[in-house]
């Protein structure tokens, strides 16, 4: 059920429902029950999935865990659409476009406005700039886009993206930041983040794909160095996902349930595009991933039903 396009309802079983802001993200289940009932493990069917639009990177960045190089390859446009269509049967609030490095798909543009059309809130990450320089990125963005992050190593990376972020970008704007590959001071990066005006999500080392392969810069201080900035009056909006979470809960940090998410594959799942494969998350062992099912003359035509079995699998 929507209420006037932004807000919606969707019904979770029994006494169970999801309210999604479609603007602001900001997603809350609730039960109608007023009798005291345990919270809800996990959801029938996905709220949100990150999907996978392109193996391409031509940054090779030596942390990825995607393992993304120059020589990966593009999805088909037509899995896309099928992929799209029976999220959008299974009513998904929203899909996280990544990759390798989204936007330069050639299916980038296309997926967003897609993903708008059939009533899916698109969101996507990037390191990249360049399709600051394409008004046709700009204006799909702008028209379909729910918010957009950027992901920063350094002081450099963050001022280098306000110095070329048209205005009315702005308000979609967020800055990925992944923890152990950092280059300077995390507390350095979110004083800049503040004073700039940009809401921060933290990333949790990962260590598959080139991840594995690299030594990450120890923050297990990072929430001392956050309650530093908070009582300075210098800390930005900041959120954290789920490996941030297990690490927290390891290093004694008590975040309350009623605000996090508790592991992967309980709100979200993972699509990937170019492999059609899918899994609890993007960074998940190769061996849990699982097949999407082909079509006749291996054409993959998905419908919803495939993406239930399997979230109802992992």
């Amino acid at each position: 059920r929507s209420y006037g396009g932004k807000l919606i309802a969707r019904h979770e079983g029994d006494n169970w429902w999801t309210l999604f802001n479609k603007r602001t993200g900001m997603k809350m289940v609730i039960n109608l029950n007023v009798e005291d009932t345990p919270m809800l493990e996990r959801l029938n069917r996905p709220q949100l999935v990150d999907l996978k639009l392109t193996n391409f990177c031509p940054y090779e960045c030596s942390f990825c865990y995607q393992g993304s190089t120059t020589q990966g390859k593009d999805s088909e446009r037509r899995d896309i659409y099928s992929i799209l269509r029976a999220l959008a049967d299974l009513e998904v609030f929203e899909v996280a476009i990544g990759g390798g490095e989204p936007t330069l798909s050639l299916h980038f543009v296309e997926t967003m406005e897609q993903c708008a059309d059939l009533g899916i809130v698109p969101n996507f990450t990037t390191k990249n700039l360049g399709w600051l320089q394409s008004r046709a990125a700009i204006k799909a963005i702008q028209n379909s886009c729910g918010a957009f992050a950027y992901s920063a190593v350094s002081c450099n990376d963050i001022r280098g993206l306000d110095a070329v972020l048209p205005e009315e970008l702005v308000r979609q704007a967020t800055i990925n930041i992944p923890m152990g590959a950092h280059a300077d001071g995390i507390e350095q990066m979110l004083h800049i983040c503040h004073d700039l005006g940009y809401t921060v999500t933290l990333l949790g080392y990962k260590t598959t794909g080139r991840g594995g392969d690299v030594v990450p810069v120890p923050y297990q201080d990072w929430m001392e160095k956050i309650i530093k900035l908070r009582d300075n009056g210098h800390c930005p909006t900041i959120g954290v996902d789920t490996v941030m979470l297990d690490q927290a809960k390891v290093l004694g940090i008590n975040i309350p349930s009623w605000i996090s998410t508790p592991s992967e594959g309980t709100a979200s799942m993972y699509i990937d595009a170019v492999q059609m494969k899918a899994g609890a998350s993007s960074f998940v062992e190769e061996e849990k991933m699982v097949h999407l099912p082909k079509g006749q003359h291996g054409r993959r035509m998905i419908e919803k039903e495939d993406i239930q079995k399997i979230w109802s699998e992992l």
